[in-house]
């Protein structure tokens, strides 16, 4: 546990070891704001010392910390200070506002066009510009039922997500991956560097999964007339599989939030900009499960390479 006895002079003059830890400060006595290199915890402390409790809740900056502080006022003037590290629960309020805030955003614009063509039909047209918003309101309503159904897959998957382990080709699943993708996005040409002799031993409907949100992904960013590029190295501990596209890249500063749920690279930057923006988000769950990891980096000399692992050794614990 994290805390403090400090004087009526802010001197700590006793601290926990999760404390020392924490703060980085092996010494005492020492002042308070030495020891924490927080001014929030010492204006706290004065408080504490003219009889408040709290809680209060302190940014430690030099820490990337957020605490939550109690104070007892002592007998001898001084009193305690009781922490407890809030940085995980304030990470994922920020995550579940970005969440509801991208997801409003998402909606935002299909419900605009939705309503603005069902606005114009009402007024009566001929019936070759009645069938063109027709269809306009059919394409954004299956963009919306799209956004509802991944999104309830992803909420799916962090709940219970139970793994079938088959051992299968690889090269087979990425040959079958990249014809569902051309057959939704069109023509282009892939690099396949697969080597038949790759096999898995994974869920192959969900490696599939993931092959085919990175390769759809791949498809998104390349400029017409460019490749896409898969590979695979495989070890005794695990076999790791890339995908690479030629397209614009990604800012470095932005790589590691390509995996959050809606986040997208700038639209202009595509040839489709259709996406729901939860492919990675869903990729990054199913790859996780296996026991592997997923991540994002700039290829040579230009695009976007997104790599997974999947272990030699799946381990599963499947409820029931």
């Amino acid at each position: 546990m994290l805390w403090l006895r400090v004087d009526r002079g802010l001197r700590v003059v006793e601290a926990s070891d999760a404390a020392i830890k924490f703060f980085e400060r092996p010494a005492v006595p020492n002042s308070l704001i030495t020891f924490t290199r927080t001014g929030e915890i010492e204006e706290r402390a004065h408080e504490v010392l003219e009889g408040k409790a709290g809680p209060w809740d302190v940014q430690a900056a030099n820490f990337r910390a957020a605490l939550r502080l109690r104070g007892v006022l002592l007998d001898d003037g001084g009193a305690f200070l009781y922490f407890v590290d809030i940085t995980e629960v304030r990470r994922l309020e920020a995550v579940r506002a970005d969440f509801v805030a991208n997801f409003a955003h998402e909606l935002r614009t299909p419900v605009a066009s939705l309503s603005l063509a069902a606005e114009t039909l009402s007024g009566g047209l001929p019936p070759d510009q009645a069938s063109r918003f027709a269809a306009r309101i059919a394409e954004e309503t299956r963009y919306i039922e799209g956004i509802l159904r991944t999104v309830t897959e992803l909420a799916q998957l962090e709940g219970e997500l139970r793994l079938q382990l088959s051992e299968f080709n690889l090269h087979d699943v990425v040959v079958d991956s990249w014809r569902r993708v051309v057959d939704r996005q069109g023509p282009a040409e892939l690099r396949d560097q697969v080597s038949s002799e790759v096999f898995l031993r994974a869920d192959r409907e969900r490696v599939a999964e993931v092959l085919q949100n990175l390769l759809e992904n791949a498809h998104h960013y390349s400029p017409s007339g460019r490749s896409v590029t898969v590979g695979a190295l495989a070890t005794a501990q695990e076999t790791t599989v890339w995908v690479i596209d030629e397209g614009p890249g990604i800012p470095p500063r932005e790589l590691p939030r390509v995996f959050e749920r809606f986040y997208k690279v700038d639209r202009a930057r595509t040839r489709h900009g259709d996406g729901s923006g939860l492919g990675l988000a869903i990729s990054k769950h199913l790859v996780s499960a296996h026991g592997g990891r997923i991540w994002a980096e700039s290829a040579e000399p230009g695009g976007t390479r997104v790599s997974f692992t999947i272990p030699a050794r799946v381990e599963i614990d499947n409820p029931g």
